[in-house]
């Protein structure tokens, strides 16, 4: 009766060792595929959209849209270029 138990005993510690094992390499596998991931995103950076540029009629120096100084349908880069325009 003891040898069966021992067998039991020994079966479900094989299986509880099984079961860890399954679950590290789960784990590992979901880790790697992350950080695969993160390293694509921020070597490509698809997730960033080109800003609109416009030139300044003065110097010829693209500028942001939003930085922009711009008087009718003319584009300056800074109040300096603006006066000496006109």
């Amino acid at each position: 009766m003891t040898g069966l138990i021992r067998i039991i005993i020994l079966g479900m510690l094989i299986a509880l060792a099984r079961n860890l094992f399954l679950k590290f390499q789960q784990n590992r596998q979901k880790l790697s595929t992350k950080n695969r991931s993160d390293k694509n995103q921020t070597s490509t950076e698809k997730n960033i959209e080109p800003k609109k540029t416009v030139r300044c009629d003065h110097c010829g120096i693209y500028i942001p849209v939003n930085e922009a100084l711009q008087d009718g349908e003319k584009n300056y880069c800074c109040p300096e270029h603006q006066e000496l325009d006109q």
